[in-house]
Protein backbone atom coordinates (compact mmCIF):
# COMPACT_ATOMS: atom_id res chain seq x y z
CA UNK A 1 0.00 0.00 0.00
CA UNK A 2 1.26 3.48 -0.84
CA UNK A 3 0.69 6.62 1.20
CA UNK A 4 1.23 9.98 -0.50
CA UNK A 5 2.03 13.10 1.55
CA UNK A 6 1.93 16.50 -0.16
CA UNK A 7 4.38 19.13 1.02
CA UNK A 8 2.95 22.24 2.66
CA UNK A 9 5.96 24.29 1.62
CA UNK A 10 4.41 26.42 -1.06
CA UNK A 11 1.36 28.62 -0.83
CA UNK A 12 -0.04 31.01 -3.41
CA UNK A 13 0.56 34.04 -1.16
CA UNK A 14 4.16 32.94 -0.64
CA UNK A 15 4.75 32.85 -4.39
CA UNK A 16 3.20 36.31 -4.82
CA UNK A 17 5.41 37.63 -2.00
CA UNK A 18 8.59 36.34 -3.65
CA UNK A 19 7.56 37.70 -7.06
CA UNK A 20 6.90 41.15 -5.56
CA UNK A 21 10.22 41.08 -3.72
CA UNK A 22 12.09 40.17 -6.91
CA UNK A 23 10.20 42.89 -8.79
CA UNK A 24 11.30 45.45 -6.19
CA UNK A 25 14.90 44.22 -6.43
CA UNK A 26 14.81 44.44 -10.24
CA UNK A 27 13.30 47.95 -10.03
CA UNK A 28 16.07 49.09 -7.67
CA UNK A 29 18.67 47.55 -9.99
CA UNK A 30 17.08 49.37 -12.92
CA UNK A 31 17.18 52.78 -11.23
CA UNK A 32 20.77 52.34 -10.00
CA UNK A 33 21.94 51.24 -13.44
CA UNK A 34 20.00 54.03 -15.15
CA UNK A 35 21.44 56.74 -12.90
CA UNK A 36 24.99 55.36 -13.12
CA UNK A 37 24.83 55.07 -16.91
CA UNK A 38 23.41 58.57 -17.20
CA UNK A 39 26.12 60.04 -14.96
CA UNK A 40 29.12 58.06 -16.24
CA UNK A 41 28.27 58.16 -19.93
CA UNK A 42 26.61 60.95 -21.77
CA UNK A 43 24.40 58.60 -23.85
CA UNK A 44 21.19 60.39 -23.05
CA UNK A 45 18.45 59.54 -20.65
CA UNK A 46 16.36 57.32 -22.93
CA UNK A 47 19.28 55.16 -24.11
CA UNK A 48 20.53 54.81 -20.52
CA UNK A 49 17.05 53.70 -19.45
CA UNK A 50 16.88 51.09 -22.21
CA UNK A 51 20.38 49.76 -21.43
CA UNK A 52 19.53 49.61 -17.70
CA UNK A 53 16.19 47.88 -18.33
CA UNK A 54 17.67 44.88 -20.16
CA UNK A 55 19.49 43.27 -17.18
CA UNK A 56 16.63 44.17 -14.82
CA UNK A 57 14.02 42.50 -17.00
CA UNK A 58 16.29 39.50 -17.60
CA UNK A 59 16.87 39.07 -13.84
CA UNK A 60 13.16 39.42 -13.08
CA UNK A 61 12.15 36.90 -15.74
CA UNK A 62 14.84 34.40 -14.69
CA UNK A 63 13.89 34.53 -11.02
CA UNK A 64 10.12 34.28 -11.63
CA UNK A 65 10.58 31.28 -13.93
CA UNK A 66 12.89 29.68 -11.36
CA UNK A 67 10.35 30.15 -8.55
CA UNK A 68 7.44 28.82 -10.61
CA UNK A 69 9.44 25.89 -12.00
CA UNK A 70 10.85 24.73 -8.67
CA UNK A 71 8.35 22.31 -7.25
CA UNK A 72 8.27 21.32 -3.60
CA UNK A 73 9.30 17.84 -2.49
CA UNK A 74 6.42 15.44 -1.83
CA UNK A 75 6.72 12.14 0.01
CA UNK A 76 5.57 8.62 -0.86
CA UNK A 77 5.69 5.94 1.83
CA UNK A 78 5.43 2.37 0.49
CA UNK A 79 5.73 -1.00 2.20
CA UNK A 80 9.40 -1.32 1.19
CA UNK A 81 10.77 2.23 0.88
CA UNK A 82 10.41 5.97 1.37
CA UNK A 83 10.52 8.09 -1.78
CA UNK A 84 11.03 11.83 -2.19
CA UNK A 85 9.22 13.16 -5.28
CA UNK A 86 9.55 16.42 -7.20
CA UNK A 87 6.59 16.60 -9.52
CA UNK A 88 6.39 13.14 -11.10
CA UNK A 89 10.12 12.45 -10.76
CA UNK A 90 11.61 10.37 -7.94
CA UNK A 91 14.45 12.37 -6.37
CA UNK A 92 15.60 10.04 -3.57
CA UNK A 93 14.73 6.53 -2.45
CA UNK A 94 15.38 5.07 1.01
CA UNK A 95 14.67 1.31 1.21
CA UNK A 96 13.85 0.25 4.79
CA UNK A 97 16.20 -2.77 4.56
CA UNK A 98 19.20 -0.45 3.94
CA UNK A 99 18.34 2.59 6.07
CA UNK A 100 17.24 3.35 9.62
CA UNK A 101 14.78 6.24 9.55
CA UNK A 102 13.99 8.27 12.68
CA UNK A 103 12.51 11.65 13.49
CA UNK A 104 13.61 14.86 15.20
CA UNK A 105 11.21 17.58 16.33
CA UNK A 106 12.92 20.82 17.34
CA UNK A 107 11.07 23.52 19.28
CA UNK A 108 11.94 27.03 18.12
CA UNK A 109 11.97 30.00 20.51
CA UNK A 110 12.39 33.72 19.92
CA UNK A 111 13.24 35.71 23.06
CA UNK A 112 11.85 32.90 25.20
CA UNK A 113 8.54 32.75 23.34
CA UNK A 114 7.69 29.58 21.42
CA UNK A 115 7.69 30.37 17.70
CA UNK A 116 7.15 26.98 16.07
CA UNK A 117 8.56 23.55 15.47
CA UNK A 118 10.81 22.06 12.83
CA UNK A 119 10.05 18.47 11.88
CA UNK A 120 12.93 16.46 10.40
CA UNK A 121 13.79 12.87 9.66
CA UNK A 122 17.18 11.25 10.13
CA UNK A 123 18.29 8.69 7.58
CA UNK A 124 21.14 6.46 8.74
CA UNK A 125 22.78 3.94 6.40
CA UNK A 126 25.26 2.66 9.00
CA UNK A 127 28.08 4.91 7.76
CA UNK A 128 26.53 8.34 7.58
CA UNK A 129 23.47 10.00 9.05
CA UNK A 130 21.67 12.67 7.03
CA UNK A 131 18.89 14.96 8.17
CA UNK A 132 16.02 15.97 5.88
CA UNK A 133 13.52 18.67 6.76
CA UNK A 134 9.99 17.44 6.17
CA UNK A 135 7.45 20.11 5.26
CA UNK A 136 4.27 18.53 6.62
CA UNK A 137 1.70 19.57 9.19
CA UNK A 138 1.86 18.01 12.65
CA UNK A 139 -0.96 15.58 11.88
CA UNK A 140 0.52 14.50 8.54
CA UNK A 141 4.04 14.22 9.98
CA UNK A 142 2.80 11.98 12.78
CA UNK A 143 0.99 9.65 10.37
CA UNK A 144 4.00 9.81 8.00
CA UNK A 145 6.29 8.60 10.78
CA UNK A 146 3.75 5.99 11.95
CA UNK A 147 3.68 4.42 8.48
CA UNK A 148 7.47 4.48 8.23
CA UNK A 149 7.86 2.92 11.69
CA UNK A 150 5.36 0.14 11.02
CA UNK A 151 6.73 -0.68 7.55
CA UNK A 152 10.34 -0.57 8.84
CA UNK A 153 9.42 -3.02 11.61
CA UNK A 154 7.77 -5.40 9.12
CA UNK A 155 10.83 -5.28 6.83
CA UNK A 156 13.18 -5.80 9.82
CA UNK A 157 11.17 -8.82 11.02
CA UNK A 158 11.15 -10.33 7.53
CA UNK A 159 14.93 -9.86 7.31
CA UNK A 160 15.58 -11.55 10.69
CA UNK A 161 13.70 -14.77 9.88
Amino acid sequence: MEHFFKSTRRSFLGIIGWVLLIFLFALILFFIAWIMLDILTKLGTSISAIVAAVPSIALFAFMVVRILKTSPVDYLVTETELRFLKGNEVVQVFPYKDYIIGSIVTNMYYSGIASGKIRQITVNDGKKQTVHQIMLSKKNFNSFMAYISSYSAIVAEAGVE
